[in-house]
């Protein structure tokens, strides 16, 4: 996916001043192309550095680092792309009592020179998933064994635990994967089934998976950290078989559900990790089922229903891309995807950055429902005598006004 810089260094706009992102001050990502970020590359375009040419304390507090950490103090946000990220998007940035006492003392002296470690690790450096996605990739992607990509998957492990872990009490939470599925990769799925978590009290995992391959035997299979895990998130996309195998292209859903169901009971029954999460990114393809995830999901019992933007990453055309991004203002079906947005089920999901558009899709709701009430008014009351064809018509114009609004 191209980056571009986002011109968002509005020094006479406070708007964020005193609003507070802990990313740059807990969090660092390490990509595919060994460029290493503080938090998504679709919600900042400026990376800090090369893990392979450097040490990961060093790229920890590079220049670009603390660039990125002197904008969220303040107030300009002047590195981050203010629509896409959901932390300023979805109004869940922090004011100062807020935050965590380690970075709140960070932010009091506004220090963007961090004394301790990243406290959450993405691993994001190898693509392996067991689907092909049509929103991600056009093709499934395997390192295998005796391969150089393989290779390099451990031995960036190796630098990690190397670096990060030389206190084996370190309070790091091991985020896997941003990039493919924790349990296609072999590298990561070998060292999720060897690494002994006892040995290393604190340290957490926060698995992001397509949920297939995560069954009864896999979960058996990493029974050396099961007290380690700390959340599970599943992306799904879809309500019902056939948009799942569109959208989720080589994923099984009985499969799926099963799986799911497993780990819900793992999770309420069992109470073997704290946070489980299914989430939708939402696209032309899918929204319409949106309201059905949300039952299905609630029926089923996990503790956050996730939807997102779908977001380029360069695997779809830019027409195709346009055609699926339904929460583009521009896009013909935008007003009836905000009808949905409207719907009360949303107000108990995490809406991320379409946050937005569910206000503006309630104040439409709300304007509507107010023309609705006028034009019954209008129609009963005022001219009875006015043909049904010509009611409807100008009850059609005023609705028009307001969706052009």
């Amino acid at each position: 996916m191209q980056k571009e810089v986002y011109p968002n260094e509005e020094k006479t706009k406070p708007a964020l001043m005193g609003l507070y992102c802990e990313q740059p001050f807990r969090n660092l990502e390490l990509h595919q192309d060994s460029k290493a970020y503080l938090c998504c590359p679709s919600w900042t375009y400026l990376d800090v550095g090369d893990f392979n040419k450097a040490p990961l304390s060093e790229i920890w507090n590079s220049t670009n680092a603390q660039k990125i950490r002197a904008s969220i103090l303040d107030g300009t946000y002047s590195y981050c792309n203010k629509d896409l990220c959901p932390h300023i998007s979805g109004n869940v940035l922090k004011k100062h009592f807020e935050l965590e006492k380690e970075i709140r003392d960070y932010v009091s002296k506004n220090e963007q020179h961090l004394k301790h470690s990243p406290r959450n690790v993405m691993f994001s450096f190898d693509p392996s998933c067991n689907l092909s996605c049509p929103s991600c990739r056009s093709q499934k992607i395997s390192y295998q064994l005796n391969t150089s990509d393989l290779l390099n998957s451990k031995k960036l492990i190796e630098k990690i635990m190397s670096e990060l872990f030389l206190n084996p009490l370190e309070n790091i939470c091991l985020n896997i994967t941003g990039s493919g599925d924790p349990f296609s990769g072999l590298a990561f799925r070998q060292f999720l089934e060897t690494i002994e978590g006892k040995h290393f009290p604190n340290l957490s995992f926060d698995f992001q998976t397509n949920g297939l391959l995560l069954t009864p035997r896999t979960w058996e299979n990493i029974s050396k950290i099961h007290e380690n895990i700390h959340a599970i998130s599943i992306s799904i996309d879809a309500a019902t078989e056939e948009s799942y195998k569109k959208l989720r292209r080589g994923g099984d859903w009985t499969t799926l559900i099963e799986n799911l169901k497993f780990l819900s009971q793992m999770r309420f029954e069992k109470k073997l990790f704290p946070f489980l999460r299914v989430n939708f990114v939402v696209q032309k393809s899918n929204y319409k089922e949106m309201t059905e995830f949300v039952k299905l999901f609630t029926s089923i019992k996990v503790d956050e229903i996730y939807f997102s933007q779908i977001a380029d990453w360069g695997s779809m055309s830019e027409l195709e891309f346009q055609n699926e991004a339904i929460h583009l203002e521009h896009h013909k079906d935008h007003f009836h995807f905000l009808n949905v947005l409207a719907d009360p089920l949303f107000h108990v999901v995490n809406l991320g950055n379409l946050t937005p558009l569910r206000k503006k899709a309630l104040v439409l709701y709300a304007q509507e429902k107010n023309i609705i009430k006028r034009m019954k008014v209008f129609a009963n009351y005022e001219v009875p005598l006015l043909p049904k064809k010509i009611k409807k018509f100008l009850f059609l114009i005023v609705r028009s006004k307001v969706k052009n609004n």
